[in-house]
C-alpha cells in the first residue's frame, strides 16, 4: 500500500493516491476541475487530462482536494 500525500503552495500542487508516484501540477496551467463518481478529473491548459481514482479516499478528503485546487487555481488565474 502506498502513502497518500498533497502537498501544495501559492504555485502548485503535488499528489500522490494510490501510486509510487506523484503528479505534480502548476495552479496556473489548470483549465478545469471536476468530481466524477469518486473520480477527481483535472483538465489542464494544453488539454490534457489527470484523472485520480478516490474510491479509497474519504469523501471529506475528497471534496477539500477538490476545493485546495479550485481556490488556488482561480486564484492564480486572476
Amino acid at each position: 500500500m502506498y502513502k497518500n500525500y498533497v502537498q501544495w503552495n501559492k504555485k502548485g500542487v503535488i499528489i500522490r493516491i494510490n501510486s509510487w508516484a506523484s503528479k505534480s501540477l502548476n495552479f496556473n496551467q489548470i483549465k478545469k476541475t471536476e468530481m466524477v463518481e469518486k473520480k477527481l478529473i483535472i483538465t489542464k491548459d494544453s488539454g490534457i487530462t489527470i484523472t485520480f481514482d478516490l474510491n479509497e479516499i474519504k469523501e471529506a478528503d475528497s471534496q477539500k482536494l477538490n476545493e485546495i485546487i479550485v481556490k488556488n487555481t482561480i486564484a492564480n488565474n486572476v
